[in-house]
């Protein structure tokens, strides 16, 4: 293991996400990994090389959140282990979020292949819109499918469809307006509830379809055990789909 800090606390202390004016140059992105094997090490690393491959003009500051703490530090990112009773998402994404200072932070899954210039077309496209918070598309996820070849933006907050929750790039001063990511839910429903904290601030989302990510479809949640696979999927969408409050909210989005 190298020298970065350890987290071992039960509830990940959080940093304040910085707010100086000057910001770092390049474009912040942070991975969440569980590098419990070689192959699942492998998905983070892949992640990390098609990621700098994809942009020769755009510097990637990478940091991955990394909760298995024997897993060999990833190259060309800073690795920061943690060690949590309960994995949460939005949690540890806004650990992530801390460590980086680029007016810009993607917050991405460790399963994704990135393709040329989805980084600048992405942010060309936040900047044109003035929007602080875009998604770009994978063109296997199934609410995408029917955009594959469209060369319009969209506007909304449904999730898997305009909020590709597997990669959401945002600029820091949405962090000013909505504070650090809602971490109620633990995994699944993790972006509906970054569309209510959106929606309650009236933040536009913009998803761009010819920014182009391809999303491997939870390599890590399938090799879970099945009572731990059910936990973080549907039994989050039974325990926060019961929700007054959230229905409700997720009602306003989908209007």
């Amino acid at each position: 293991m190298n020298k970065n800090k350890v987290f071992k606390t039960k509830h990940i202390p959080q940093k304040e996400i910085k707010r100086e004016i000057q910001y770092d140059s390049g474009v912040d992105v942070v991975f969440l990994s569980y590098a419990k094997s070689k192959m699942h090490w492998n998905y983070t690393q892949n992640a990390i090389y098609t990621l700098l491959k994809s942009e020769e003009n755009i510097k990637f500051n990478i940091i991955v959140i990394e909760s298995e703490l024997t897993a060999v530090p990833f190259e060309k990112a800073k690795t920061v282990y943690v060690k949590s009773e309960n994995f949460n998402y939005n949690a540890y994404m806004n650990l992530g979020v801390s460590f980086g200072n680029s007016r810009y932070v993607a917050m991405c899954n460790n399963d994704l292949e990135f393709k040329k210039d989805w980084c600048s077309i992405l942010l060309r496209e936040m900047r044109n819109h003035n929007v602080l918070s875009g998604s770009p598309m994978s063109d296997q996820a199934p609410l995408q499918i029917p955009y594959r070849k469209s060369t319009h933006v969209r506007f909304g907050y449904n999730g898997s469809d305009h909020i590709s929750g597997w990669c959401i790039m945002a600029d820091r001063k949405l962090f000013e307006l909505i504070g650090k990511l809602d971490e109620t839910p633990r995994f699944w429903c993790s972006e509906t509830y970054y569309a209510i904290q959106l929606k309650e601030k009236n933040i536009k989302h913009i998803f761009v379809p010819y920014s182009k990510v391809y999303h491997c479809c939870s390599k890590t949640l399938n090799t879970m055990p099945k009572d731990k696979y059910v936990e973080m999927t549907k039994g989050e969408v039974k325990r926060y789909g019961g929700d007054i409050a959230y229905t409700k909210a997720k009602q306003l989005l989908l209007a």
